[in-house]
């Protein structure tokens, strides 16, 4: 899956993956991150379900809700 955003103010970044139970499945943290983010996320062995990508920057938080079937 992948993950492609950009930010245009210098801030801290924390991207996740969370699922059903606020599990993190995937985590990164970007000290003082501005510019594009373009990430591939491998969830090939992530079971079927609803998952969640939050990514929090510039004191704000964006919630995407992801869902995977098999």
């Amino acid at each position: 899956m992948g993950i492609n955003f950009e930010m245009t103010v210098k801030k801290d970044l924390s991207v996740e993956i969370l699922n059903a139970k606020g599990q993190k499945v995937f985590a990164q943290n970007v000290p003082g991150f501005i510019g594009k983010y373009d990430q591939v996320v491998d969830l090939s062995n992530a079971s079927a379900d609803f998952y969640v990508l939050k990514i929090q920057h510039n004191s704000k938080t964006y919630l995407q809700k992801i869902i995977i079937e098999k």
